[in-house]
This record gives structure tokens, C-alpha cells and sequence, in this order.
């Protein structure tokens, strides 16, 4: 039985446990099963892009941003509760030429960022964003538990790229930084502090970046993909057909998705199958693929 599409252009899925987020390209949220289901949505609960969010034990957490009205805020929304349509782009207009409040429909809790945010992860159910000023971790209800400086990485520095962070991933080590040049950084998650950082010498940026018990899976803006079996180790390039935007690991290996490809990295690393498809995949649940209009259709490779 073929799942339903859901009515909308999606631009990425914030995998949960059973139930996930999928994210339109003008602010739709949207809960679907691990059968593409959809279960809630589709809502705005701001009228505002979504710039990255996560799902956090029994809540998703999001970044809004709206670059031409300088509003950027993050905030959190019941995974167990339906969610809605929330205030118009001109209440936000409104609200913010008045100084007056104004928050997503149904959030739990808010904060409006004073800097432009770069990029959301999680540890072990707290939050960790970073903004172009620093790198923070807050609590399940928003409380600090410690901001730091963004990392930095000399020999990056040095041939003055333009450099920022694509990815915040847990893993048992502590918190792990990737840059798009190819800095990473691992955060003690007590206080934020360095335990080691790597510069990869790279000629291509990085996009993101995925883990699993079997290793990191670095995807890169051309056509290849990286990986490796830790952190500080030797990244071994796997070719594709164009560049990954969606990855997880299965029983099977790593399965990847992107700019009209499904890919398959065996379990060891040394072998992969790959596919055509007609439209961009942007998101991976199980055997099923998201492509970026709405539709679902069976990982192919």
C-alpha cells in the first residue's frame, strides 16, 4: 500500500522514537509514524522559516528565523499534543516594532536569540545550539547549563576560509563540533570545555555529518562521503552520484539519500549499491524515503 503524501515541499525529518517531524520549506511542521503516516499536522506554529530543531525526549525543539525582521528564537512544542497554526508574519511584524510577546502556538517554553543561529544538536536530553557568538547548552526547560566560545581551529585560520559549524552530534566521548573546513571539536558535557579537537584536510566542505555505533559518516557538498570508524580517525572517501543530504544506520550499513540517489555503504565500509531517483531525497525512516515534494517511495538502492 502506497503512503500518502503530505501536501507539502519538505526540506528535511527530525527522526524521534516512533514519531518524527518532518519540515516544510515555509515553516510547516508535520508528525508522521515510522510508515510515513502522517499523524498531526500540517501547522505553522510561526510564521517564520525553521531554521533546525530536533526532537528531545517528549518535546521537538526548533529554531525560527526571519533574517529580514531580525528575529531569531528557539522553543520547544509537545510531541504529545496536537500542534496549530500560530500568529501571522505581520503579528510578528507587528509585535516587534511594539516590543510586545509573541510565541509559537502551543510552545512550552521560548527564548529569543540575541545572535544569528548556526546550528541545533542535543546530549543526553539537555540542548546544544550555537550561534555565531558562542555554543550553549540549555536544559529540557530552557535553563543554561553553560555557554563557551565557538571552537577554534589555527590551520583553518590561516587560509582564511570562511568557516562555520555544520553539525552538533552526541556520541559517548561528549559533544562533537563539525565545520564546514573540516574543524572538529569534542566539548566536555559538564561544562563545555575542549577535550580534543582535529582539523581533516579536505577539498570540499562539509554538509553534515551522522554517527552511529558504527562510526561517522561525514557528507560533503560534491559527490563524495567520508568515513570513519572515530572521531580521531583515518577518513576513508566513498564516491556518489551527487551530494547526500539524509543518512542512518541500519542493520544493512548506512543508508543515504540526496540530490536524486539513494545509496547503500556496507556494514564494513567497502562495499555500495547505489540508485537513480527522479526527485531529491531529503529524509530517511526505515525502508522509506522523503523526497522534497512531499512524497514517500521506497529506498532504492
Amino acid at each position: 500500500m502506497r503512503t500518502v503524501g503530505l501536501g507539502f515541499n519538505a526540506t528535511r525529518i527530525d527522526r524521534g522514537s516512533g514519531v518524527h517531524v518532518v519540515i516544510g520549506t515555509t515553516g510547516e511542521l508535520a508528525k508522521v509514524d515510522d510508515t510515513g503516516k502522517l499523524i498531526d499536522g500540517p501547522a505553522k506554529p510561526f510564521p517564520s522559516i525553521v531554521f533546525d530543531g530536533s526532537v528531545v525526549n517528549d518535546k521537538w525543539v526548533g529554531i525560527w528565523i526571519d533574517r529580514e525582521l531580525r528575529d531569531a528564537r528557539i522553543a520547544a512544542l509537545p510531541m504529545d499534543q496536537r500542534w496549530s497554526n500560530g500568529p501571522s508574519r505581520e503579528d510578528l511584524r507587528l509585535a516587534i516594532s511594539s516590543g510586545n510577546h509573541l510565541e509559537p502556538s502551543g510552545a512550552i517554553w521560548q527564548r529569543r536569540l540575541e545572535s544569528e543561529p548556526i546550528k541545533l544538536g542535543t546530549f543526553e536530553g539537555n540542548i546544544v545550539f550555537s550561534t555565531i557568538e558562542g555554543v550553549y547548552m540549555i536544559d529540557a526547560d530552557s535553563n543554561e547549563v553553560w555557554r563557551e566560545a565557538v571552537p577554534f581551529w589555527p590551520g583553518i585560520a590561516e587560509i582564511g576560509v570562511n568557516d562555520q559549524i555544520v553539525a552538533i552530534r552526541e556520541f559517548p566521548g561528549g559533544v562533537s563540533i563539525w565545520s564546514r573546513a573540516g574543524g572538529v571539536a569534542v566539548l566536555d558535557p559538564v561544562d563545555g570545555s575542549i577535550l580534543y579537537t582535529r582539523e581533516i584536510p579536505l577539498k570540499d566542505s562539509v554538509s553534515n555529518v551522522f554517527f552511529s555505533e558504527g562510526g561517522w559518516l561525514v557528507c560533503l557538498h560534491g559527490n563524495k562521503v567520508l568515513l570513519m570508524e572515530a572521531i580521531e580517525g583515518e577518513a576513508v572517501a566513498i564516491e556518489t552520484s551527487g551530494p547526500i543530504l539524509d543518512s542512518v544506520h541500519s542493520d544493512e550499513g548506512w543508508k543515504l539519500t540526496g540530490w536524486r540517489n539513494d545509496v547503500l555503504i556496507g556494514g564494513n565500509g567497502r562495499t555500495s549499491r547505489e540508485s537513480v531517483r527522479d526527485e531529491i531525497g531529503i529524509g530517511v525512516i526505515g525502508s522509506l524515503v522523503l523526497t522534497n515534494d512531499g512524497e514517500w517511495s521506497i529506498f532504492s538502492a
